[in-house]
């Protein structure tokens, strides 16, 4: 098709499928074998924390386990290198979960964040998490770009968690690959024997704003989602096709995108001035496919940030 000539998208999440958290006032089932997980990412713009952040946990889904990443969370990355403290945040959410959730992990490098959080039920099934962080920013010395990673076990069952923001950019696919694998080999967490990081243990989360951008101009992009096609988006997303060129991510797995891409917005109408991409991604593995993807969405009715926030849930044997 040629370039559309509408140079904005009035809601464009609208045609689009939805997926709604599953899970929504049930109950945490009794037993302790299955688990439920919640995995969010969303960068928000260098902003404190909105009033309300029940969308972002999934309320009123509840979940054993709450891996939340944010990317520019609290102030602008420049702030960020020099005061990276997320305390409000951090405390931000634990309230709104309440009562029955414990957490136990939480880090930042720069403006990247990530925290731990889980349910009371099983926290005397949790070790003590370890965390590390790598720097990717300017000669991978300034921690304008990286990652937090954080371990832990449920029961003999091993997790590692990865949350980052990879160099941004239109053309900057090199980069972002770069910055992912150094990432996977620098972490110091697990049997640093094997190479990768996310091979270290029997599951694993990669998120973040991932930045990897759709290869078409801002205006071809808008017409293909204004018109739904899915399909034809994704064939010129920039991480599944690096993905396939085993390039970057290795062994990972990614859920079907059935949502339109969450970045850039203002309130609900895309910014022509960059290309509409899927920036946010949540990619996981697991030994003997222990992990269960369930869902993966975003939440297309917040605007507080110029991104819009991703989600997924699991369910993992323990």
């Amino acid at each position: 098709m040629s370039d559309p000539a509408s140079p904005t998208i009035n809601r464009p999440f609208d045609s689009w499928k939805q997926i709604i958290p599953i899970w929504q006032n049930e109950p945490l089932p009794e037993g302790l074998d299955v688990l439920r997980i919640a995995v969010i990412t969303w960068n928000m713009k260098g902003k404190p924390p909105p009033e309300d952040v029940s969308d972002i946990i999934l309320k009123p889904a509840l979940h054993h386990i709450y891996v939340i990443c944010t990317q520019e969370c609290m102030r602008p990355i420049a702030l960020s290198v020099i005061y990276s403290s997320m305390i409000v945040w951090e405390q931000t959410i634990t309230k709104e979960l309440g009562d029955d959730y414990r957490f136990i992990g939480g880090e930042s490098i720069g403006g990247t964040h990530m925290m731990l959080i889980v349910h009371k039920s099983i926290i005397h099934l949790c070790s003590q998490p370890r965390i590390d962080t790598v720097s990717t920013g300017f000669f991978n010395i300034i921690p304008n770009k990286g990652a937090v990673g954080i371990c832990f076990n449920v029961k003999s069952t091993s997790f590692l968690l990865i949350g980052s923001h990879l160099a941004s950019g239109e053309g900057c696919v090199t980069d972002r690959n770069e910055n992912f694998n150094r990432i996977e080999s620098e972490l110091e967490l697990g049997d640093r024997r094997e190479t990768l990081a996310s091979n270290r243990f029997d599951c694993a989360f990669f998120l973040g704003d991932l930045n990897y951008r759709i290869k078409v101009s801002a205006l071809f992009a808008n017409g293909l989602i204004l018109n739904h096609e899915k399909y034809a988006l994704l064939k010129k997303d920039e991480l599944i096709y690096e993905i396939s060129e085993g390039r970057t991510a290795y062994g990972f797995k990614e859920g079907l995108i059935t949502f339109p891409p969450t970045f850039k917005y203002k309130g609900n109408e895309y910014v022509l001035k960059r290309i509409p991409s899927w920036t946010d991604r949540i990619l996981f593995k697991s030994k003997n496919d222990i992990l269960k993807q369930q869902t993966y969405g975003h939440i297309p009715y917040n605007t507080y940030s110029d991104h819009k926030p991703v989600f997924s849930q699991f369910t993992v044997q323990v």
